[in-house]
């Protein structure tokens, strides 16, 4: 992407849409700030377009390599200012990438943005569509079980 403005039509030919989320999977070269930025400014598409969640698969990514915990930390307080509560994320990256404390999860979840990590894509989907469009929806018992769910799923404690 490089450092050129991101347009709808950029957004629009990279991100898939399905139904109550939409999809980023980047593949080849990519550098971390620009995935950053593509990320943030889909995020305030999907919230104006009532797109409830995003899935950022960067798995295919080639050279990519684990965020700082400061990066961590500004591109959460980036994504929850884009989300403004309406948008969840959920990530999905190879394991060797996620860090185990999972400590971008808490950080996002400390400025209000629903979020998690994944490193199988059916995962991410299923706590997309049952706990975080639940919870979106404010049918908080039905979130809960979903998030106990994604729990069991990845017992580690912490967050990405």
């Amino acid at each position: 992407m490089g450092n050129s403005t991101i347009s709808e039509k950029d957004i629009q030919n990279l991100v898939s849409f399905r139904d109550g989320y939409a999809l980023f999977a980047p593949d080849g070269a990519w550098e971390l700030h620009d995935g950053i930025k593509f990320v943030t400014e889909t995020v305030h598409y999907c919230r104006a377009n009532q797109v409830r969640g995003l899935i950022v698969d960067v798995r295919s990514v080639i050279g990519l390599k684990n965020p700082s915990v400061a990066e961590k930390f500004w591109y959460t307080q980036d994504w929850a200012k884009a989300a403004e509560r309406d948008v969840a994320i959920a990530l999905v990256a190879n394991r060797d990438l996620i860090d185990p404390t999972k400590i971008g999860v808490t950080m996002a979840e400390n400025v209000g943005l629903r979020s998690h990590v994944f490193d199988d894509m059916e995962d991410a989907v299923e706590w997309m569509a049952l706990g975080v469009t639940a919870h979106l929806e404010f049918l908080m018992p039905v979130a809960h079980a979903a998030y106990r769910r994604s729990i069991e799923l990845d017992p580690q404690p912490g967050t990405f």
